[in-house]
């Protein structure tokens, strides 16, 4: 046997140590990668388009966020902001995602500035109800409107295929835009009192000659959804074209019919963002999700954040603080084949200290049980507009804190989210509205027992909510979307919506709706439905497509409330029940009891819960 030398061993060593390094490269090659785009646009060359503070913000926070909480390098993360975000250089750089990544990577395209609608009458370009236009740091407002289409970048145009070649290539693609792609804005702006928030909307009709302040700043018509049938009336916009992606989660700030805002200095006492500086109001709310600041993000608490928890916990903000618009999600849960919304976000948990390990912030929205009563849940704030006190037929509502307006009772004004309810009650007829303005109810000014019926209702759903919150009940996660989801639970006389419904797990569901007025009756399951039990992950649509529900009047808010349960509940027998279900009835009590952890009749195994507006309004005439 031949003796091997220290020159032997020395060479055996390098090249151990050399295939050694090439396995760790090859590892390291395909290992995912997280890259990011994050683009900006505040000021404008053309300077009669309106400025924005935010995205300038926008962009700084969010970089902070990745880097700090999720693990981005930061020469992985390209900005374009103002004068650099130009529509070629937006183009060039998805482009230059598509070289520089593979299957597997995992990326985030961020849009923060002005955008314009797809359903445009003047734009007139067949655009799907997920793109729209956003609005390049050169835009000229002195050109043709062909000429203006053309310097915008276009989703169905110019997104859309780049878009889908990531797809088409097996790369995981959150795509956030806040930006306005709405198309009619029927849910008015500058809810809040003494604040003004300037939308990101730039109406295309507004650069052919007209003032564009003049119509960014004109009246918005108040909105409101409705569960009613009525007679058929034309749609009053088209439906949207299906979504065209595999592995492309798209959040947006609004939905076709509304206008998103800019949260300005001068808005900020009122409504503080997370560090105190001017943000988008869908950007505020995303950096609290992707920061740790939201509570009851982890809705199903597996310890990892989803696609789906993140939209939702960011829309559970933006609700409670009132703004006039509701983010959206695609795909909706109909068209999520691949379960897009189950995928982890980035793929990965986040940094320790960031994401769902970070300890919340404290919280004024709606799911803190501050000043909690002894059921757990915090009284109804009612905010009084016209009024020293409360009117004589409402003051005995327990459940009710009022918030007065004027006289020597006066409130100071509280913060947005510390708001449920604005009552106005001096005038005929009386008006409840929401905090972001919509209206929830209109009555008579003989029929107070309405507005009484709505403010325990509303109170109800509260204790449902917080009961399925408590740490000791185990949940699972629930969705709920009224179809078409693009339109962001706002719905215009005439049309028609059906709803989404996806559990977890394996469970029966219950859909109730509280109207205008407060009565509570029964959507799902009805006669044939009731031993349905819904597959996990299944989407189940209802009613049938073919015999969808109308919106006709009266117009208000109405509150859809899901819930699944893993386990049947003794009471489940009852069901169905028709017509309106009177305070004490046996299925409303069984509810509130099944959601209580360890309470006698409560369900046993998983439980999921939602809730969601359904405003309507009237079709424009």
């Amino acid at each position: 046997m031949t003796r091997k030398t220290p020159h032997h061993f020395s060479t055996i060593r390098i090249l151990a140590t050399l295939a050694l390094a090439a396995l760790l490269a090859t590892h390291a090659a395909a290992a995912p990668r997280r890259l990011a785009l994050l683009i900006g646009v505040g000021q404008y060359a053309d300077k009669r388009i309106p400025s924005l503070e935010g995205p300038a913000h926008d962009i700084d926070a969010m970089q902070a966020a990745l880097r700090e909480h999720w693990g981005f390098a930061p020469a992985d993360i390209k900005v374009l902001l103002d004068r650099d975000a130009t529509r070629a250089a937006i183009l060039g750089a998805i482009e230059q995602l598509e070289r520089t990544s593979t299957a597997g990577d995992q990326l985030f395209i961020y849009f923060s500035g002005h955008g314009t609608s797809a359903s445009d009458r003047a734009l007139n370009l067949p655009l799907p109800h997920s793109s729209g236009a956003f609005v390049p740091h050169e835009l000229r407002m002195d050109g043709t409107p062909a000429e203006i289409a053309s310097a915008l970048v276009v989703g169905a145009r110019d997104l859309r295929p780049r878009l889908a070649r990531l797809d088409a290539g097996g790369r995981q693609v959150l795509v956030v835009s806040d930006s306005c792609y709405s198309g009619q804005a029927v849910r008015m702006l500058g809810a809040l009192p003494g604040v003004r928030l300037r939308p990101r909307h730039l109406p295309i009709e507004a650069l052919d000659g007209l003032n564009t302040m003049a119509a960014l700043d004109s009246p918005a018509t108040r909105a409101a959804p409705a569960t009613r049938s009525g007679a058929a009336t034309r749609t009053a916009r088209p439906e949207p074209e299906p979504y065209p992606y595999q592995r492309i989660y798209y959040i947006a700030a609004a939905s076709d019919s509304e206008a998103a805002v800019d949260i300005g200095s001068h808005a900020l006492t009122k409504l503080p963002t997370i560090d105190n500086r001017p943000h988008g109001a869908l950007t505020d709310a995303l950096l609290r999700a992707l920061t740790g600041k939201l509570p009851n993000l982890d809705n199903n608490r597996d310890g990892a954040i989803e696609l789906g928890e993140l939209y939702a916990g960011v829309q559970r903000f933006m609700a409670a603080r009132a703004y006039p618009h509701t983010p959206q999600a695609l795909p909706s849960a109909r068209e999520d084949g691949t379960r897009l919304a189950r995928a982890k976000v980035f793929d990965a948990a986040p940094r320790a200290g960031g994401g769902s390990t970070a300890t919340p912030e404290p919280s004024t929205s709606a799911s803190t049980a501050s000043a909690a009563g002894a059921n757990g849940a915090r009284p109804l704030r009612v905010r009084l507009q016209d009024l020293a006190e409360a009117p004589a037929e409402l003051r005995d509502l327990g459940a009710v804190h009022w918030l007065t307006a004027i006289g020597a009772n006066a409130t100071d004004a509280p913060a947005a989210g510390d708001i449920d309810f604005t009552l106005e009650a001096r005038a005929l007829p009386w008006r409840l509205r929401s905090t972001a303005g919509d209206l929830v109810l209109e009555a008579p000014r003989d029929a107070a027992a309405h507005v009484r019926r709505r403010l325990a209702a509303s109170a109800w759903l509260r204790r449902l909510q917080t009961a399925a919150e408590q740490p000791a009940r185990a949940r699972m996660a629930l969705e709920m979307q009224p179809m078409p989801a693009s339109r962001g639970g706002t719905f215009v006389e005439g049309e028609t919506f059906t709803l989404a419904l996806r559990a977890e797990r394996s469970a029966v569901v219950l859909v109730l709706v509280v109207d205008a007025e407060g009565q509570v009756s029964l959507l799902y399951p009805l006669r044939g439905e009731v031993g349905q039990r819904h597959a996990a992950d299944a989407v189940v649509q209802t009613p049938s497509p073919a015999s969808p529900l109308r919106v006709a009047p009266p117009f208000g808010t109405d509150e859809l409330l899901a819930v699944a349960f893993e386990q049947p509940p003794e009471w489940w027998s009852l069901l169905p029940v028709s017509g309106t279900l009177p305070p004490g009835h046996a299925l409303l009590a069984g509810l509130e009891r099944a959601l209580r952890p360890g309470a006698e009749g409560g369900a046993g195994g998983a439980v999921g819960l939602a809730v969601t507006p359904l405003r309507s309004v009237a079709r424009p005439r």
